[in-house]
């Protein structure tokens, strides 16, 4: 399966992957949550408790769903409840949208959204 993997700090990258649920947890580092903000047929997967964690770090902000995601997550196609590869258009356009990480943590841990 085709994903677009979102790393923090780190610009996107394609992978293929063999689309278990194993290989999606280890992506992502922990359970898998779907959440579906954008009007493409896409989902970005990450961990469901990323945000509980205290080693993970932030990573991007969605403003379309008003939140902020921690840790490693992926974008893959979506038909109906199951996951797809990502087409080479919507890989391109998310790698876009993601290619610079628009959120900045100072050193208390405060994080700032950069304009």
């Amino acid at each position: 399966m085709r994903v677009l993997i979102i790393e923090p700090r780190k610009c996107p990258h394609v992978a293929e992957i063999d689309g278990s649920l194993k290989s999606m947890q280890e992506i992502v580092g922990g359970h898998i949550e779907a959440i579906c903000p954008f009007a493409d047929k896409v989902a970005i997967v990450c961990d469901e408790e990323s945000k509980l964690k205290s080693d993970t770090e932030w990573n991007r902000l969605i403003p379309e769903c008003n939140d902020v995601i921690k840790g490693t997550f992926f974008i893959c196609g979506v038909d109906g409840a199951e996951f797809t590869d990502l087409s080479p258009e919507l890989a391109e356009k998310y790698r876009n949208y993601f290619r610079y990480p628009p959120i900045r943590i100072d050193e208390n841990g405060s994080i700032h959204v950069i304009d």
